[in-house]
């Protein structure tokens, strides 16, 4: 199993951040899929997020406009071809959180 590094930058935001358990739980597959691997961003299917973290549908698209409203998470939605049902995640920096 590979180790994740997470800057303490984002840890110290992490424990002030007033978000849902479910946007919590998608920020985890987010930041695993980002960060964690060294990138500025990633192409993620929502299929792929459910499959992680159990929460279906409507509740993953709600739980992600979260992250996007508290300025934690960059979307870019992909409508048509190959990449259809994906969007491309992009953490934003700590210093530009909201919290609710």
């Amino acid at each position: 199993e590979p180790v994740r590094q997470i800057p303490a930058s984002y840890l110290r935001a992490l424990g002030r951040l007033q978000v849902s358990p479910s946007a919590l739980r998608i920020l985890t597959v987010i930041f695993d899929r980002t960060v964690g691997l060294g990138k500025a961003r990633d192409e993620i299917f929502r299929s792929q997020i459910e499959a992680a973290t159990g929460i279906l549908g409507s509740n993953v698209s709600r739980a992600i406009r979260e992250l996007e409203e508290a300025s934690v998470v960059e979307v870019t939605r992909h409508g048509q071809g190959p990449s259809q049902g994906a969007s491309t995640f992009a953490i934003l920096h700590p210093s530009n959180w909201r919290s609710r």
